[in-house]
């Protein structure tokens, strides 16, 4: 799979939200290299070093759904 061999719900929810955001971190702008996304700018960043945050934190009782999720770098988050 383009994802690697561990396809996982999780690699695969990045994979999403890497998509939605056109490869950019939302907190930096660095850009990650996704998978079959083409990415608005300069790739800085492996798909690994990408990181699923909420938008409003757990412990701020954000909602676990998919409309609180973004993709930050791990330095970042």
């Amino acid at each position: 799979s383009r994802l690697g061999a561990e396809s996982s719900e999780r690699s695969i929810l990045k994979w999403q939200l890497c998509r939605e955001q056109r490869g950019q971190c939302i907190f930096c702008g660095r850009f990650f290299g996704c998978p079959g996304v083409e990415s608005s700018g300069k790739v800085e960043l492996s798909f690994d070093a990408a990181d699923v945050a909420h938008i409003v934190p757990d412990n701020k009782q954000g909602p676990r759904a998919y409309l609180n999720l973004v993709l930050g770098c791990k330095a970042c988050n």
